[in-house]
């Protein structure tokens, strides 16, 4: 059965023109569409891939306050040395005593592990940087051998010694040497201890300056 359509005349051009433009104008908005969509997604990822940056970096903040809150723990119930004279103070075992002589500012002890924390005041006649001061009164004379790292300890600069100290009659014993810029003058510490190594290295840790 064949039908026919009554009336069939070509597509005037108009028509054509008019169904060319709806056609494209159709595409466009299909384009634009798939565009926007895409954006979205990229937008999307982006803003998923600065969640997990900023959660690793919220994570490595936290391991490293928790890191530090350990090691402040390990001195958190320790006794604290202060020096309105020098303007500097520092933390040492409770178990430990202080005792003061002439020579010294202060020695700190444990005589259970026959420990000792000494620390003296070095003039700094010519108010020398830092540096400079070591380079021409320590460095230079330095033949013991050891090799010291400079180090900055609560923003105070310094320079440590890991040494070994040799008695008569007794085993050696670990220990460490440093000296550290104070408000004017030179702090020089010297410890030694058997066993007490870590702790020397803890105390030290603790030195900072105080306003006077």
């Amino acid at each position: 059965m064949n039908f026919k359509l009554n009336n069939q005349e070509g597509l005037s051009p108009a028509f054509v023109l008019i169904t060319a433009a709806a056609m494209i104008s159709l595409t466009g908005f299909t384009i634009k569409y798939v565009n926007d969509s895409q954006k979205e997604i990229d937008d999307e990822i982006s803003y998923q891939e600065d969640l997990i940056a900023k959660s690793n970096v919220d994570i490595i903040k936290e391991s490293a306050a928790k890191e530090k809150s350990g090691e402040t723990d390990k001195t958190a119930d320790w006794q604290t040395y202060r020096n309105e004279e020098y303007g500097f103070e520092l933390k040492y075992p409770k178990e430990w005593a202080i005792a003061k002589n002439s020579e010294e500012i202060v020695s700190i002890g444990d005589q259970a592990s026959n420990s000792g924390f000494h620390i003296e005041a070095l003039p700094n006649k010519g108010k020398l940087p830092f540096d400079q001061w070591y380079k021409q009164e320590v460095s230079s004379g330095n033949n013991t051998g050891y090799e010291s790292k400079k180090v900055i300890i609560n923003g105070s600069e310094a320079e440590v010694f890991d040494t070994v100290f040799h008695a008569i009659n007794t085993h050696s014993v670990e220990g460490l040497e440093a000296y550290l810029a104070g408000q004017d003058d030179i702090i020089h510490i010297v410890a030694g201890g058997h066993g007490t190594k870590t702790i020397f290295d803890q105390m030290l840790s603790t030195f900072k300056l105080i306003e006077q």
